[in-house]
């Protein structure tokens, strides 16, 4: 393939991936409940979801607007989590205190659901992720492309066909092992 259809190739490639993510973000956020927040904090993802209603309006004024009006943000959501505090209660509007929850933690990431009556379904549920667990997995397809990439220039470099690594030095014009359109890398 000329060099001008791989590149126009992989361009269109790289825009079809980046439309198929917006797709599918779009796509998962549809099964969502309204009041779901992602934000980072100290490094981590964390993934709130909450019930409708008034508890979820003020803890989406509290910590996770542009500007939380009486508290630190989420930073502060995440130390009070962490400390056992359930974040939202209010004695107010709950009779009964809420019964203790706990933040599970397997392999760095962070789990809760808080209920504050007996049955309910919770009240909300509150992940964190590190972000290395999640880059990682992210970083493999780029390195694959990388690699490939550095290997295709050395083959030519050693005047090999990019392809398939035969010698091309005796040879012109074509591969004759995989017949790709190969010149030989000047001596």
């Amino acid at each position: 393939m000329p060099a001008m259809g791989r590149r126009l190739s992989n361009v269109l490639t790289l825009l079809s991936c980046v439309l198929l993510l917006i797709v599918s973000v779009q796509w998962v956020r549809s099964y969502l409940p309204d009041h779901v927040w992602f934000t980072w904090v100290e490094g981590r993802l964390m993934v709130v979801i909450m019930r409708d209603g008034q508890s979820a309006e003020e803890l989406s004024n509290a910590y996770f607007d542009k500007t939380p009006t009486t508290t630190g943000g989420p930073r502060s959501f995440l130390r009070q989590l962490r400390a056992g505090q359930p974040v939202g209660y209010h004695p107010r509007t709950a009779t009964p205190p809420p019964p203790p929850f706990v933040l599970h933690r397997v392999l760095g990431i962070e789990a809760a659901a808080v209920y504050y009556f007996g049955n309910d379904p919770p009240r909300y549920r509150v992940v964190t992720i590190p972000a290395p667990y999640l880059a990682l997995p992210l970083a493999v397809l780029p390195a694959v492309w990388v690699a490939r990439g550095l290997r295709r220039r050395r083959r030519e470099r050693a005047g090999r066909c990019a392809a398939c690594g035969y010698d091309l030095r005796a040879t012109a014009g074509r591969c004759p092992e995989c017949g790709s359109n190969a010149a030989p890398a000047a001596a």
